[in-house]
């Protein structure tokens, strides 16, 4: 049996197939979807350097100024305890006391309330051959007097050379890291209150970087503040390092100085 036979139709006149034509209103809406598909398909692929990145960009900023904020807080609290050694060492009463140390020196001024306004932890008098004449220790958080024997012979073990100024015109102050903690220090020669010599001593005094003070220094209940040992690299006292802590999280560093004007320690912002 033969098999069927297919005919073609025949074509249209003219000799033309059929061509599909699309309203101009639907080719209008097509052109315009199109757009839109392309437009979200580049902000999708833009949006992490336009967003993301700003937002980077402006938290990194942030910290930094935050860092660069504690550091300077930190140096005026130094600024603040070298002007309080100077208010007691520039003074007739205590040159003549530590020539000739009396009880009623000690009971007007050796007192908690000094100790308090001053945000003292720490106050030693030396003569002019540097032995303790007096020395008195205080915990500002207990709000009372402790003992100061210990506390003394680390200062004197420790930094005394570099506390000791050279001069009627030297002062001394830095943070220097003590086995009770980190310390701020501060000292000048003993003067009279013309600021007259020759110096019959050295006044020093301290306050411990206690998380109290930490506080008061980062002045923003949403940053911490840790201080570390100053670590071995670049960086110079008084810049600041702005680095991811983990994934979610930037922290700041700045060195500070010590007595002998080296990075002593780092405070960490975060």
């Amino acid at each position: 049996m033969a098999p069927p036979e297919f005919h073609a139709a025949p074509p249209p006149p003219g000799g033309l197939d059929p061509v599909v034509r699309f309203p101009l209103r639907l080719k209008v809406l097509l052109a315009l979807a199109l757009a839109g598909l392309c437009l979200m398909l580049s902000l999708s692929a833009l949006l992490p350097t336009l967003v993301i990145e700003h937002f980077d960009r402006q938290e990194e900023r942030r910290m930094h100024a935050d860092t660069l904020r504690v550091g300077q807080a930190l140096s005026s609290e130094l600024a603040s305890l070298s002007t309080y050694v100077a208010n007691w060492s520039t003074w007739d009463d205590t040159y003549a006391y530590v020539h000739r140390p009396t009880r009623a020196y000690q009971t007007s001024n050796l007192v908690p309330s000094s100790f308090e306004a001053g945000r003292l932890n720490l106050l030693v008098f030396l003569d002019r051959r540097g032995r303790v004449v007096t020395a008195r220790a205080y915990d500002l958080a207990a709000h009372r007097p402790v003992p100061a024997a210990t506390l003394t012979r680390e200062v004197l073990r420790g930094p005394r050379p570099l506390l000791m100024p050279r001069g009627e015109t030297d002062t001394r102050q830095g943070v220097v890291t003590l086995p009770s903690g980190a310390w701020l220090l501060a000292a000048r020669p003993i003067l009279t209150s013309a600021g007259g010599g020759p110096a019959a001593g050295t006044l020093i005094m301290g306050r411990q970087l206690t998380p109290a003070l930490l506080g008061d220094l980062k002045r923003d209940a949403r940053l911490s503040l840790q201080v570390e040992p100053a670590a071995p690299g670049p960086g110079a006292p008084g810049g600041v390092l702005v680095r991811a802590r983990d994934a979610a999280r930037l922290e700041g560093r700045t060195l500070v100085r010590d007595l002998a004007g080296r990075p002593s320690l780092a405070l960490v912002v975060g």
